[in-house]
């Protein structure tokens, strides 16, 4: 079933207690399409697209506070409580500043593949070939794919991207997601959100074998701030855990 609120899109499938579902930039919820159908007969899942991302409302405010306060208000507006949360990357800190935000209202919160430190800059290829990708000229998605092979080596970092290409009414084609915020506002989520006080929840930390986004000196310092963390690693699979091994 797929459902509107006056703030962000959403699909909600299955039955059981609420797992909200945060993808990462660029992302969109139906990139845990697959997760979802496999969670439904324990789970009511919830897949969100984020702010200026999928099918959600375009915002020039874009950064991980506003981020969180809009899945603080669609839990309350849902009446949910003891929710369950599974985030990855830019959606991993978004879950985190929201277990800051309203910690009664969640119950686990598994991470993945991201850690509340600051990030350097790292997706200048994505955004070039985005930004340069001559929309009102491409007549189809191959065309896409072959214009951005020139930024993107990675088939599977460009065909992730390329869901985020929609036709027109016209026939054209069109970025679904709101790429002029996005890139102005992306040094934003690349911030450190450690808490100033210990917190006492209890978080999954999932790691990517090939990835190198959580690091040893990074699990001592979540340790110190969340000393209830846990740690797993997932074989043979890089940053994109769910799409490579999960």
């Amino acid at each position: 079933m797929i459902l509107n609120t006056s703030t962000i899109h959403f699909k909600k499938q299955g039955h059981g207690a609420a797992l909200i579902v945060l993808h990462g930039i660029f992302g969109s919820g139906d990139n845990w399409q697959t997760l979802a159908n496999n969670l439904q007969d324990q789970y009511t899942v919830y897949l969100i697209d984020q702010r200026n991302h999928g099918r959600s409302f375009h915002s020039d405010d874009f950064d991980l506070d506003v981020l969180a306060d809009d899945i603080y208000k669609f839990i309350i507006a849902e009446s949910l409580s003891k929710v369950h949360v599974l985030a990855h990357s830019m959606g991993g800190k978004v879950a985190l500043k929201l277990l800051s935000l309203c910690p009664q209202l969640l119950d686990k919160i598994i991470i993945v593949d991201i850690a509340p430190k600051a990030y350097p800059a790292g997706h200048e290829d994505i955004f070039r070939a985005m930004m340069e990708m001559p929309l009102s000229e491409i007549k189809s998605r191959t065309e896409a794919d072959q214009h951005m092979l020139k930024y993107i080596t990675d088939p599977m970092v460009r065909q992730f991207i390329l869901k985020n290409l929609s036709r027109t009414e016209s026939g054209g084609f069109e970025w679904k997601l709101n790429l002029k915020s996005i890139f102005a506002n992306y040094e934003k989520i690349l911030l450190s959100i450690y808490p100033e006080i210990k917190e006492q929840h209890e978080v999954l930390f999932i790691l990517g074998e090939n990835s190198n986004y959580i690091k040893a000196i990074d699990k001592t310092a979540i340790l110190e701030k969340y000393p209830k963390a846990k740690f797993e690693t997932i074989p043979h699979a890089g940053h994109w855990v769910h799409a490579d091994n999960f």
